[in-house]
């Protein structure tokens, strides 16, 4: 067989007939004699692979064209990404969009959109996010962590394909509900959230989902006397997460009081917990194999 040739017409042929098991072993003999077939090829054969439901072989052929730096359209990504999630498989379409990061194809809007939209809710993924406010105050800059990408979202944005309106909805309401807030960007997908009105939240960028936390400066180490505003801007200096707020061991832990005074509490509870078998100032805290650590003026913790 000439080293140029790779059975595209018979391969649609075969797959326009309905013959894709037929069409996928005559692509797998180019790769094992190491005459890679053509992107449009291999694109024919995922498209045929899927008319017919045969999912794991269209999974199969794609990793092997990402593997080999192949990258397919973004149309033809997102269909098998989306049949994927639909299979009830959505941990692996996430992984296929990782590989195929690695490779150079970066995810678009859509991808996104198909892979926060799983059902039922307990399969949706959670995507790593940081979170900044811009200097004119109208748009709000969102840091995709995996991906390396900056995304600028405004206010007034309105999205002209319907493919698009659901992750542009969802990502301008995010951007309203953190206006005039105090907002860091924690961790497992969610963000902290402060207002002047003393509320905090957890709030998830991409699902849109809130969380509503116990009243902070209710808490029973203080002897508050200050303002919401004042509250908000600089009372309290950090809040972070040892795991997704949707796991029953996430535990959120806050420094606050001018890093004198730290808390712990955990989603539903109706108060915070105070820590206080630890003296000194806390300059900062990390979490690490679900345990707290921090540091600061001869102060060394685990806890």
């Amino acid at each position: 067989m000439p080293g140029s040739f790779d059975y595209f017409g018979l391969v649609e042929r075969l797959c326009r007939e309905g013959n894709v098991s037929r069409a996928m072993e005559l692509v797998n003999e180019l790769w094992r004699n190491e005459n890679s077939p053509s992107l449009i090829t291999c694109t024919t054969l995922i498209e045929g692979l899927r008319r017919t439901r045969k999912i794991d072989e269209a999974y199969e052929i794609m990793e092997k064209m990402l593997q080999e730096c192949m990258l397919p359209d973004s149309v033809t990504f997102n269909c098998l990404i989306s049949d994927m999630c639909d299979a009830g498989r959505a941990k692996e379409a996430n992984k296929m969009r990782l590989l195929g990061l690695n490779k150079g194809l970066d995810p678009d809007t859509v991808t996104y959109n198909i892979l926060i939209s799983v059902n039922p809710p307990k399969q949706q993924l959670e995507f790593s996010w940081l979170h900044a406010h811009t200097k004119e105050g109208t748009s709000a800059i969102f840091y995709i962590m995996d991906q390396q990408k900056m995304i600028r979202i405004s206010g007034h944005q309105l999205a002209a394909s319907p493919s698009y309106y659901r992750l542009v909805k969802i990502a301008s309401g995010a951007f309203w509900d953190v206006l005039d807030k105090r907002c860091w960007g924690s961790s497992h997908g969610w963000l902290v959230t402060l207002g002047a009105n003393f509320e905090m939240h957890l709030l998830n960028p991409l699902s849109g989902g809130q969380i509503s936390l116990p009243p902070l400066h209710k808490c029973p180490n203080l002897n508050l006397v200050c303002t919401g505003k004042s509250f908000r801007n600089s009372f309290v200096y950090k809040v972070i997460l040892s795991a997704s707020p949707c796991s029953s061991d996430c535990v959120m832990f806050a420094i606050y009081s001018d890093n004198w005074k730290m808390a712990f509490a955990k989603p539903g509870d109706v108060a915070w917990t105070p820590l206080s078998c630890i003296r000194g100032h806390v300059d900062d805290a990390m979490c690490h194999d679900g345990k707290f650590y921090a540091t600061g003026i001869l102060l060394l913790a685990k806890f």
